[in-house]
């Protein structure tokens, strides 16, 4: 699962400039053993690309099981809406 969270609506028609954004992800290893991993930055609208993309959490050494992760995704998913972030995108495969 991968969300990415947007304290303002983010459209060519609506935005020019860059836009501040998170990005989550909930990522299955292998068996039962998951990851967390979260990436901040700007998302520049006229080069249509990231800027200054940052990992700002991840427990990728130390894997955890699904339950455990989803916990550490919900957690700090609230956090963030919490901060403002509250459109969200999500990547479908």
């Amino acid at each position: 699962m991968v969300e990415t969270l947007y304290k303002m609506e983010v459209t060519k028609e609506k935005y020019s400039e860059s836009a501040e954004y998170y990005t989550l992800a909930l990522v299955h290893l292998t068996g039962s053993f998951f990851i967390v991993t979260e990436h901040h930055g700007w998302w520049d609208n006229v080069a249509n690309k990231a800027r200054l993309k940052t990992i700002t959490l991840t427990n990728a050494d130390e894997p955890t099981p699904e339950e455990e992760a989803r916990r550490i995704y919900d957690e700090q998913r609230s956090y963030l809406v919490s901060q403002g972030f509250i459109h969200v995108y999500q990547e479908t495969k």
